[in-house]
């Protein structure tokens, strides 16, 4: 018996197919939105081994670190220690500049410097301070030259007078300040200063007045003066010795006054009348000579 062949059937069971394939292969429209899948959690267990791997990495860093800080202090300890009982910074040097009023043994005492002493141990505050306390020096710098040595820079202070306090002579600078007391071993020849009532305020001007007088280049020998008294009612007042000479200075307007007794003086040595002259007193603009018989 033979296969019946129904064409509508067939006919329409292809269209259905090929229509389920058009619909398959059919694209997305242009402004369709298509969700995206949710992943799946995965597991903890790598994050947390993550964690303890680069907590174990900081420990060990801090330890390493820990380790070598120790290691380098104990090691800057040991090299301390060594340097500084070595011999090779044993001291065999002291350089000493500007000193005039006291021998290097004083120098050295009261820098308590001593020769083998390691330089390393010594506190150059120390020796400043020590040098510092003695009377003649004004300032001082000290330096250490490894492995040996020191150098050590005084400036001292300048002694200008004699001055007598409490029974005592003293050395003292251009501004009356007292230096050290006068003995056999610094001894110098000098002029007395003298301090009269009202005479401390003249004082700061001791100095400025000091440099002008050897400036002035006087007709009068200034190695001659035996003393320099201050006071306040006469100022500042110069005794020649050689000649037997007062010359006087007001404190007021001290600068000019100078100036004119310069003039007067270098008049009466020209006319030769200087050495007659017992006081020359300027002040107020005038200039006074007081002759033997008018004292």
């Amino acid at each position: 018996m033979g296969t019946v062949w129904d064409p509508i059937a067939d006919g329409s069971e292809i269209v259905g197919i090929l229509n389920s394939s058009k619909r398959n292969n059919r694209r997305p429209a242009r402004n369709s939105y298509t969700s995206p899948q949710r992943s799946t959690p995965s597991s903890g267990g790598g994050s947390f081994f993550a964690h303890v791997k680069s907590a174990l990495s900081w420990t060990l860093g801090l330890g390493i670190g820990a380790a070598l800080l120790v290691g380098l202090g104990v090691g800057g300890l040991q090299l301390h220690r060594l340097a500084t009982t070595s011999e090779f910074f044993a001291i065999k040097r002291v350089e000493i500049r500007g000193t005039t009023h006291f021998s290097r043994e004083e120098v050295l005492k009261a820098a308590n410097l001593q020769s083998g002493v390691n330089s390393l141990t010594v506190n150059i505050a120390d020796v400043e301070q020590g040098l510092r306390d003695n009377p003649w020096v004004l300032s001082v710098a000290v330096k250490r030259r490894l492995p040996d040595a020191f150098e050590i820079r005084i400036r001292e202070r300048i002694p200008a007078f004699w001055m007598l306090k409490d029974g005592v002579l003293y050395y003292a600078d251009n501004r009356g300040q007292i230096i050290a007391p006068v003995n056999v071993g610094n001894f110098l020849s000098l002029p007395t200063l003298e301090i009269l009532p009202g005479g401390e305020e003249l004082l700061p001007q001791m100095d400025e007045l000091s440099r002008a007088f050897q400036a002035a280049h006087l007709p009068v020998n200034m190695a001659s003066v035996s003393l320099f008294r201050v006071s306040a009612a006469k100022g500042f007042e110069v005794f020649i010795e050689n000649r037997n000479l007062v010359l006087c200075i007001a404190a007021e307007d001290w600068d000019a006054n100078l100036r004119r007794l310069s003039l007067v003086l270098s008049d009466l040595a020209r006319r030769g009348e200087l050495k007659t002259a017992r006081e020359v007193w300027a002040a107020d603009g005038n200039v006074w000579v007081v002759e033997p018989e008018n004292v």
